[in-house]
């Protein structure tokens, strides 16, 4: 039986976001899965400076989706990328991720959780926590925080 027929991950680069890509290609594996990756650009400088520092996240952003893409293909998934841009604070990135996610369809999203959200002071981070509380699809999270085993006295 097929559990999850489309999976969304965004991907930064950072150590939650690499374990992420790793479960999520594990999963669309075993599942037949449809896998889409995104990158979100966050637009924060101004607007003389965003010529010059565009180009550098968007070669960033296409590197990391690359990379991505090349993973699932050695697992033969066939990956669909997207670069995208907030604009001026307009989304977050929570939000734009959303977005991404009805736009493929994504009945799962795999997502790095790295961080500590300062509001909630919960392991998540910003977009974690965020995509928590908005996500209407399942949503798995990978942590870059080191796991610690428990050892309970008998």
């Amino acid at each position: 039986m097929k559990v999850f027929r489309r999976v969304l991950v965004p991907v930064d680069g950072s150590e939650g976001s690499e374990r992420a890509l790793a479960r999520a290609i594990a999963i669309a594996a075993d599942q037949h899965a449809e896998i889409h990756f995104v990158h979100v650009i966050e637009h924060t400088t101004k607007s003389s400076e965003w010529d010059e520092a565009r180009y550098a996240m968007h070669m960033a952003g296409d590197s990391l989706l690359d990379h991505a893409v090349g993973l699932a293909c050695g697992q033969g998934l066939l990956g669909s990328t997207a670069v995208l841009v907030i604009h001026e604070r307009q989304r977050s990135i929570a939000q734009q991720i959303l977005l991404e996610a009805a736009v493929v369809g994504a009945d799962l999203i795999v997502c790095g959780a790295h961080g500590k959200n300062l509001r909630t002071n919960l392991p998540l981070g910003s977009v974690a926590d965020e995509l928590a509380c908005r996500c209407q699809v399942s949503l798995m999270l990978e942590h870059s925080l080191p796991r610690h085993r428990c050892d309970v006295a008998a």
